[in-house]
């Protein structure tokens, strides 16, 4: 912009009669005539005080003193014509933004106008979240099963047994996971881990995106009524308890009445083709009824996780086919299911199959 020090006295003398009133053309005549002709200053020009812009001028004041706040704005507005052919200035800007792309243009009548016109003040971008990317963000499920860094001993100091080292393993809602590994590979401890039936060492476990490490007794007791299921090689059927009253355990834990759970299970029984063996006692089914009568148990509550562990190890090829396909049926049906076998031919059910080997998971094969 170019300095007061520049204009001569004819051009602010111009600039008064073409935009003042004739009082105050006086007021400025009197201003400049008592001031030193700008053309006879040969000092070298003083640091300028700020201050002194809003300050009213006296009588005599010397040339550096920048003119009164009328005359400033009247200057500033023939600024572009007055720096015609000089480097442009700074760009001057207002104490509010100029409006972004999309937003309104108007402006408070309070804030400051940019103080010359054709300047435009420097914008201030401010970063705008897209509210579709965290909507889809918020939109991702997050895991069944998420272990990170578990570790699982048992004893202490030198006689610590060390069994699971390191597990990072997520099942995601809906898939159909196959976990094998010889006897002592420590497949089984990590089921119960899984299960709620045991604690890591060390480590974090999250089921259905609860972190299980701060619950007692009661509290995982609680989670594994409401979110799992269990399916065990052995059945563990309550021998002088009918089927029915066995399927109907879980709801008595659970506080459902007796009536409801009695045609709840009877219900699951029909589900796993043994609606005609409602009152049979376990030591009146064969193995592959034993076992539908303990998958009947598991999803009497309708959980989202189901646990097998060696679901088909005590029974015959035909009967451990059946079962597969109740399982097959039920992943079908949405619910996730991870699965414990040492049969190759068991683990092809499954969407994806991982090993375990002295504690130590990994990847085995199947679809991603």
């Amino acid at each position: 912009m170019r300095h007061f020090r520049d204009i001569t006295k004819d051009e602010l003398q111009e600039e008064i009669a073409a935009a003042m009133s004739p009082e105050d053309q006086d007021r400025a005549t009197d201003y400049f005539e008592g001031a030193t002709p700008v053309d006879e200053v040969t000092e070298p020009e003083p640091q300028v005080d700020k201050s002194a812009e809003t300050a009213a001028p006296s009588q005599g004041a010397p040339a550096h003193v920048a003119p009164a706040a009328p005359l400033r704005r009247l200057i500033a507005r023939r600024a572009p014509e007055l720096n015609a052919g000089k480097p442009a200035p700074l760009a001057l800007h207002s104490a509010a933004p100029t409006p972004l792309l999309g937003q309104s243009a108007d402006v408070d009548a309070t804030s400051e106008r940019p103080l010359v016109e054709g300047i435009v003040p420097i914008q201030t971008v401010t970063p705008e979240v897209d509210p579709n990317v965290t909507q889809t963000l918020e939109a991702l499920p997050h895991a069944m099963v998420d272990l990170r860094h578990v570790y699982k001993s048992f004893g202490e100091g030198d006689l610590a047994v060390h069994v699971l080292h390191d597990i990072q393993m997520c099942v995601m809602p809906g898939e159909y996971v196959a976990i094998m590994g010889p006897s002592g590979s420590g497949k089984t401890t990590l089921m119960n881990i899984i299960g709620c039936l045991d604690v890591p060492t060390s480590g974090t476990y999250l089921l259905d995106g609860e972190d299980v490490s701060g619950l007692d007794d009661r509290g995982l007791s609680s989670l594994r009524n409401r979110k799992l299921g269990f399916v065990f090689q052995n059945f563990n059927l309550l021998p002088r308890e009918t089927a029915v009253e066995n399927v109907a355990l879980p709801l008595l834990y659970a506080g459902v009445s007796r009536a409801e759970r009695l045609e709840r299970a009877a219900e699951a029984l029909r589900s796993v083709g043994l609606g005609d063996r409602l009152d049979f006692l376990p030591t009146q089914l064969s193995g592959g009824q034993s076992q539908r009568v303990a998958i009947a148990r598991a999803m009497v509550g309708h959980p989202e996780l189901l646990l097998a562990d060696e679901p088909t190890g005590a029974l015959d090829s035909a009967s451990g086919e059946q079962i597969m396909q109740i399982f097959d049926d039920l992943n079908a049906a949405g619910v996730t299911i991870v699965m414990i076998t040492h049969e190759s031919e068991v683990a092809e059910h499954a969407h994806r199959t991982m090993s375990i080997l002295d504690g130590r998971l990994g990847f085995v094969g199947g679809e991603q």
